[in-house]
């Protein structure tokens, strides 16, 4: 079997780059701004992954009280820290620990991340542009 070698097209895109302007003019003509309506917010630029949809490898956290969406059938990294701590088993900890209850501080009612799936939204505090940094 013989393979042959082809050379790649000559890029395009000059020596030094491209700016931060024409990057994102070029990326925002090439969205399809109705791609996966549910988990794709164009405005935001944000992909979030359905769990149930089989075409996206996304879960939901152990947790049950979390409705973080995380790449593997294990812990958000919240959670993960809490568990590490709790001295629980896995199964204990992932029904029993309230992620809710940390979410925010006595007195305080910081804008929430305006991820939501359904009737289950983020509970973290948001950061930038409504979004927290979990996603």
């Amino acid at each position: 079997m013989k393979l042959a070698l082809v050379r790649p097209e000559t890029s395009t895109v000059p020596a030094g780059g491209v700016g931060l302007d024409t990057w994102q003019r070029w990326l925002e003509d090439a969205i399809d701004r109705d791609w996966r309506p549910t988990e794709w917010d164009a405005e935001a630029l944000l992909f979030t992954g359905d769990p149930d949809n089989p075409r996206t490898r996304a879960y939901v956290c152990r947790t049950v009280s979390c409705s973080t969406v995380v790449h593997t059938r294990s812990f958000c990294t919240k959670c993960m820290e809490k568990f590490k701590a709790s001295g629980l088993s896995a199964e204990v900890f992932a029904a029993q620990y309230d992620r809710r209850a940390v979410v925010t501080k006595a007195g305080q009612a910081p804008s929430r991340c305006r991820v939501e799936r359904g009737d289950a939204h983020c509970g973290y505090p948001s950061s930038a542009k409504g979004i927290c940094v979990e996603h």
